[in-house]
């Protein structure tokens, strides 16, 4: 779920901010996919961690944003 909420938030902070989405972005895609698909530990996951939760956050403040929007 959290990689799901991370990838929203990517593609919405692209549309916010695209030299920031690109700068998160690629400090994803440089860490190597094996560690995201099959971890043995979660020390190798740790160094790019914190991007996945921070682009997690920003795409449920955006859904909070919204709900708060249309209830006002």
């Amino acid at each position: 779920v959290l990689t799901l909420l991370s990838f929203a938030g990517l593609w919405l902070l692209c549309r916010q901010n695209r030299e920031a989405a690109w700068i998160l972005g690629l400090a994803m895609l440089a860490f190597p996919l094996v560690y995201y698909v099959a971890q043995a530990s979660l020390r190798y996951r740790y160094p790019v961690y914190w991007i996945t939760e921070l682009l997690a956050v920003q795409s449920l403040v955006c859904i909070y944003d919204g709900f708060r929007d249309s209830s006002a």
